[in-house]
């Protein structure tokens, strides 16, 4: 059984996983997406923004116990019309690789946590426990900026630009 809580330091959010064999893994939130007009520093007053409205939990969540369990959710995930994320699975130079597209960084915030307890963390935890190396990128659809996350090291790379070349993403949102 896994275990989930979460930790909130600061602004930063972890979520922090205990396996079965007593493991504790944690994640971290992804940083935010730069923007590309955002300036360094600011002389004028900050607001803080209400946050929105909690995502709903899913009732039931699926078990992620293998590398296949998560190519399933991942798939109901795509299929699903009323969930606005795009999530795809490829191997990448034989690597397993998750894509979770999201069409802005708000919705990526506030779904983040949700998929790491229920499908990101699992699927890393899998191709952990099966000696493989496996991969999610997480990107930014609004942005064009995208982030790797390595299952084996536990290290996200910096953001970067990507063009999309795949117009049917574009429906989605």
């Amino acid at each position: 059984m896994i275990y989930a809580k979460t930790i909130l330091t600061g602004l930063l959010l972890f979520v922090a996983t205990t396996t079965q064999d007593g493991c504790t893994v944690v994640y971290k939130m992804p940083d935010p997406v730069p923007s590309a007009t955002q300036s360094q520093v600011s002389k004028s007053p900050q607001t803080v923004t209400s946050p929105p409205a909690p995502v709903q939990r899913p009732t039931t969540a699926p078990r992620v116990s293998t590398i296949s369990d998560a190519v399933q959710v991942c798939r109901e995930i795509q299929n699903a019309s009323n969930i606005p994320i795009v999530c795809e699975f490829k191997y990448i130079d034989g690597i397993p690789t998750m894509y979770l597209i999201f069409s802005n960084y708000t919705l990526a915030s506030n779904a983040w946590q949700i998929l790491t307890e229920n499908l990101t963390a699992p699927f890393c935890m899998a191709a952990n426990s099966a000696n493989r190396q496996a991969q999610l990128v997480l990107a930014v659809h609004d942005t064009k900026m995208a982030r790797v996350f390595s299952c084996e090291t536990k290290v996200w790379t910096e953001w970067v630009n990507y063009e999309d070349n795949k117009g049917s993403r574009d429906a989605r949102y």
